[in-house]
């Protein structure tokens, strides 16, 4: 059992976003919830959660007749078991409510040619699921837990449904009033991300990878100190691995940076997911669920390298970091590009050929890692 938190440590605050990629089992909703409850020792903590691993995807599946109806029994059998495993009928009764809701919203989706608002509901599943079991973990640890929607937890946006914007001044003013008066009692909230609601309060979804911009809206109305992205990676590469040996990881990031890594889908960041932490004072941390790894570190502060990240983009090679001005003679001699962008923070480089591609990539991201010394862990 985990008292109360210690009153000297009562103003912090902290969002834990856990990714769907670490979420595909029992034993990951367990040591996850145990990680967040020894978080919640010092600080007052909210939770946001995925699906687990490939359920969006299956859903979608589903609806685009790829696969059976049947899966969606098998998608709600795969959380129950998970849930079963400690016993809470309340959990397993809002399981079931939620499945009813799919069954019958998948009924009405098969019955029209389109039905957009119907099938963002549906999608809305696998993260309402997520939220209910992790509760559940949470509360069987001996803290009080509740689970919200992103619409509950008041994520407002507009009605482009499956691909939802969020109303960033609506947003912030209904996640304080939802959210403060729960967490001033110790609850830790837990948030299904990727959802949010119309002003109207019909369900939506806000884009693949959006779970993190539930975290950032969170965190940003909430003025946190810290908001921690868990993922399966060790934290942001230098460059994705299909497209170089051997990337790197980078130890600090400054937030215009990660805004723009997010505008290029940078590790399938959603491209809003900084947005929202213009005015941000704290810090975010990229990297897995563990105290022992210190991941991506992304603050207001200009952090060496000069340049961080090497991507592709429409056939074209991106160079991101706060240096690109400063090298871009270099950066121009060793690609020899058709044509070229340049920007504060990233250049964009036409190739003059698809055939030298990959030799490019690979002449920019020696620039980055061995001629100006990326912070690796571990060196």
């Amino acid at each position: 059992m985990v008292g109360r938190l210690n009153e000297s440590l009562k103003d912090e605050i902290q969002v834990i976003k856990v990714g769907g990629s670490i979420l595909r089992s029992m034993h990951d909703f367990d040591y996850t919830a145990r990680l967040i409850v020894d978080y919640a020792r010092t600080s007052r903590v909210i939770v946001v959660v995925s699906a687990m691993k490939g359920t969006t995807s299956e859903l979608l599946d589903i609806v685009l007749n790829k696969k059976d109806a049947t899966e969606l029994v098998e998608i709600g059998e795969k959380y129950a078991s998970i849930l079963d495993v400690i016993g809470t009928n309340e959990g397993l009764e809002d399981l079931a409510r939620l499945m009813k809701e799919g069954e019958e919203l998948l009924k009405l989706i098969k019955s029209r040619t389109y039905d957009p608002q119907s099938t963002d509901s549906l999608l809305s599943l696998g993260e309402r699921m997520s939220s209910v079991v992790m509760r559940e973990y949470i509360r069987r640890l001996g803290l009080a837990a509740v689970s919200l929607s992103g619409g509950e937890a008041g994520i407002i946006t507009d009605s482009r449904f499956g691909n939802a914007n969020p109303l960033i001044k609506e947003s912030l003013y209904q996640i304080r009033k939802t959210i403060l008066p729960l967490i001033a009692n110790d609850v830790i909230v837990v948030i299904a991300g990727f959802t949010g609601r119309t002003p109207d309060g019909r369900i939506t979804t806000m884009g693949r990878g959006s779970s993190d911009l539930t975290a950032t809206l969170i965190g940003a109305a909430l003025r946190v100190s810290r908001i921690r992205l868990f993922t399966n990676s060790k934290g942001i590469l230098t460059a994705d691995p299909k497209l170089v040996r051997s990337p790197q990881v980078l130890r600090r990031v400054n937030i215009k940076e990660a805004d723009v890594m997010a505008m290029f889908r940078v590790k399938n960041f959603h491209p809003l997911t900084f947005k929202p932490l213009v005015a941000y004072k704290g810090e975010v941390i990229i990297g897995p669920p563990s105290r022992f790894v210190e991941g991506t570190i992304i603050d207001r502060a200009i952090s060496p390298p000069p340049l961080k990240v090497i991507t592709m983009s429409d056939g074209q090679i991106v160079l991101i970091g706060h240096g690109v001005r400063l090298y871009l003679q270099k950066i121009l001699k060793v690609t020899k590009p058709r044509n070229f962008a340049l920007n504060d923070y990233y250049v964009t480089l036409t190739p003059r050929s698809e055939e030298n591609i990959h030799d490019i990539l690979r002449s920019l991201h020696s620039i980055i890692v061995e001629e100006m010394g990326v912070p690796v862990h571990g060196r």
